[in-house]
């Protein structure tokens, strides 16, 4: 069966990563930082003969995915489905006030977040569902191609994880504009490339628990 080749980026270093806020599916925009990761990222997915081009419609996602759609003439294929993690009453409050005021649930978020849900949010299994059918469905859409997908840290780690059979809690979430790059053979999918953004330099950004 034909390999399929899946591009992942996350989105750049956006307003709620400025901020430190928790920004599900809430809709902020990238900084002038982000922006510039976003160009550099476009840059380096040069030496990949992407086929199609997939993103979040949110627009950190969707400022990311414009400068590989300049850079390779291919239209932006609007997803909701790839959206991150709705957080419910989490949204938009900064880390420190969901601790504060959530620390029962957040302890859960931190150690056991197979288990855990923001309240009047959306469910880790849920949020794993939902990814899996989206990519599986741009999988079956583009057997043997390449495609690039825009996305969030969140919903990346909940697809690793079920594809690499390892806890949520022991995968780390991968920089700002980061490259990640697996590939499927139609029953399994293997690691080529993870978390990469050696490409960024000094623009480089790690923020461990933001989404």
């Amino acid at each position: 069966m034909a390999t399929t080749t899946l591009v992942f980026v996350r989105h750049g270093y956006s307003l709620a990563n400025e901020q430190n806020i928790f920004a599900g599916i809430t809709d902020v925009p990238l900084t002038e930082v982000g922006k510039e990761q976003a160009r550099l990222t476009a840059h380096y997915l040069s030496r990949y003969a992407i086929d199609k081009l997939y993103s979040s419609d949110l627009q950190r996602a969707m400022q990311t995915a414009q400068p590989i759609a300049e850079q390779t003439g291919l239209p932006i294929i609007q997803n909701a489905q790839l959206r991150e993690m709705d957080l419910g009453e989490w949204e938009e409050l900064p880390f420190e006030a969901v601790v504060q005021e959530y620390p029962k649930e957040y302890e859960l978020w931190m150690n056991d977040v197979d288990n855990a849900v923001a309240p009047g949010g959306e469910s880790v299994p849920d949020l794993r569902k939902r990814m899996i059918a989206a990519v599986e469905k741009i999988i079956a859409d583009n057997k043997g191609k390449t495609v690039c997908i825009v996305t969030h840290a969140e919903a990346l780690r909940v697809l690793f994880s079920a594809w690499t059979g390892k806890r949520l809690v022991d995968i780390a979430y991968v920089p700002n504009s980061s490259v990640t790059v697996m590939e499927h053979n139609g029953k399994e999918c293997s690691v080529v490339l993870d978390g990469f953004a050696e490409h960024l330099g000094d623009l480089a950004t790690r923020l461990p628990v933001t989404v």
